[in-house]
């Protein structure tokens, strides 16, 4: 059988644009460096389905990158040394990848196409290794010398050195096995969490770990209060200028506080609360400056206190104090030589949130809540009635307080669970306070006592047959009260007992239900 020929020529090869495959490769190489970042910081804050979606387009980045850097004819290269050579299968020498990537069941997958163009850092290998030994990252070398961490490790590999890197479990965390001499180095970086640590192995086969260090290179410790379990993370700038920075999480207050101390000794302690307030307050190192504490409102509006104000709660009380009778914000704030605002900000320093309403000029209602503990205080003030009123709810108990325009004061307890109710009503133009009592079961119990005299000592003349007793008893007094407002008719060695009538008794704070 002979065999046709196509006498049909091959189509040419497309035309390639250097400066437009250049120009393609720079942005998919930006954009695979971009969304690296984005599934270490995505892991780092617990967002699975960002990291999902951003290693979906890393992928698919990758996979143009490769198509748009056409593979270059083989060159003829120094030989390497047998320690960083590898066999393939037609027997001809390689270097092995220095990079390499690992899936979570420790399989070899295809390593991810290095985003970055692989520079020569201005470092030698022995100055790499002695930064690592100072306790310096890959990642920080890198950033000091403005390159990819991948260009460290080629340096070390081109100083003599071996170093091999490895990512696992795509991309959050990456090991370096450094081997120099007698000496391995292996540094395991957690780009998850943030944070590396090193371990070397020398030639007596001991191995010895470095301090665990965040991401800036502060060495990092961790501590439990096993009564509050509140977790304190200190951070000690060693390698810098010695700031130390100590963050504290109370899971039972839900509040995170933050204390640094620069290296010249100024202090800013900031305080993250679950109302979504920050207090931040800062003390100048030395001199006569005087510490400023500035306040973040959920709102993200932000506020500096007054010298008059505090930032621990102190001062909260006598604010409610002010609003449960009645007073406005503005009020309180001008009495005070304050700003609305400023009044606001310290109630949201102690953990508060404060939220106005009503008409104005007609109604007024602030309403005051503590996250933390749940509790409610709101302050209504009726300008057309004359009235105000505050209703403070903690946990089942339910307190109101109401005064109307005539003056009567109403007070009320009430069970929100039980529905356990008691009110008392004091009336002052007809001296009468009443008492109303609701049990669990819905019986209603009044009791009305008046005030005799308008509340002025009555001066009540004995007659045949009257005591003591019976005196104290028909006016809602007791026989100590009369002994007070009648210290004559008791002392020894008189007896008591013994009145005459036409005697005078004086009798104070009589009543009669």
């Amino acid at each position: 059988m002979i065999r046709p020929i196509n006498t049909v020529k091959p189509p040419p090869p497309p035309r390639v644009d250097p400066k437009a495959q250049a120009e393609q490769t720079t942005r998919l190489q930006a954009e695979a460096t971009k969304l690296q970042n984005e599934i270490r910081l995505a892991n780092r804050m617990g967002e699975v389905d960002a990291a999902a979606g951003a290693r979906q387009r890393l992928t698919q980045a990758n996979a143009e990158l490769k198509t748009a850097q056409p593979t270059p004819p083989m060159q003829p290269g120094p030989e390497l040394p047998a320690a960083v050579t590898a066999a393939t299968g037609n027997g001809v020498a390689t270097a092995p990848a220095l990079l390499t990537v690992q899936d979570l069941g420790g399989g070899v997958v295809s390593p991810e196409v290095k985003a970055l163009e692989v520079k020569a850092p201005d470092v030698k290998a022995s100055d790499i290794l002695k930064a690592i030994d100072g306790g310096k990252s890959i990642d920080n070398i890198a950033a000091e010398q403005r390159v990819a961490p991948e260009d460290v490790v080629a340096a070390l590999n081109a100083g003599g050195m071996t170093a091999v890197a490895t990512e696992h479990a795509n991309g959050d965390t990456r090991t370096v096995v450094i081997t120099a001499g007698d000496r391995t180095i292996t540094e395991n970086q957690d780009y998850q969490h943030g944070g590396y640590y090193t371990q070397e192995t020398g030639p007596d086969m001991q191995t010895t770990s470095s301090p665990i260090r965040d991401d800036l290179g502060r060495k990092e410790t961790t501590s439990v209060d096993a009564q509050t379990g509140a977790i304190t993370t200190t951070l000690v700038d060693d390698l810098g200028d010695g700031a130390v920075t100590e963050r504290t999480t109370n899971p039972q207050t839900r509040e995170t506080t933050t204390t640094e101390t620069s290296g010249n000794g100024a202090v800013t302690v900031t305080s993250n609360l679950p109302n979504g307030s920050t207090v931040q307050t800062v003390t100048p190192a030395g001199g006569p400056a005087l510490p400023v504490t500035t306040v973040t409102a959920p709102d993200g509006e932000v506020t500096t206190l007054a010298q008059s104000q505090t930032a621990d709660g102190s001062g909260v009380p006598a604010i409610e104090e002010q609003l449960a009778a009645g007073k406005s914000i503005d009020e309180i704030a001008e009495a005070s030589n304050l700003t609305p605002e400023q009044v606001i900000a310290e109630m949201n320093a102690a953990g508060l949130e404060v939220t106005q309403g009503g008409d104005p000029g007609e109604t007024l209602q602030i309403v005051v809540t503590d996250p933390n503990t749940g509790r409610t205080a709101t302050y209504n003030n009726d300008y057309q009635h004359g009235s105000r009123s505050s209703t403070i709810t903690e946990g089942s108990t339910e307190t109101t307080s109401m005064v109307d325009g005539n003056g009567v004061t109403t007070q009320t307890e009430r069970n929100t669970e039980t529905g356990e109710q008691t009110t008392t009503i004091v009336d002052p133009v007809n001296n009468t306070e009443t008492k109303i009592v609701v049990d669990k079961d819905g019986r209603r119990t009044e009791t009305i006592v008046e005030t005799l005299n308008d509340g002025e000592p009555i001066d009540y003349e004995v007659k045949p047959g009257d005591n003591l007793s019976d005196i104290a008893e028909a006016n809602g007094v007791t026989l100590d009260d009369l002994a007070v407002s009648n210290p004559d008719l008791f002392t020894n060695p008189r007896d008591p007992d013994l009145i005459h009538p036409g005697e005078t008794v004086v009798i104070d704070g009589a009543t009669r239900t």
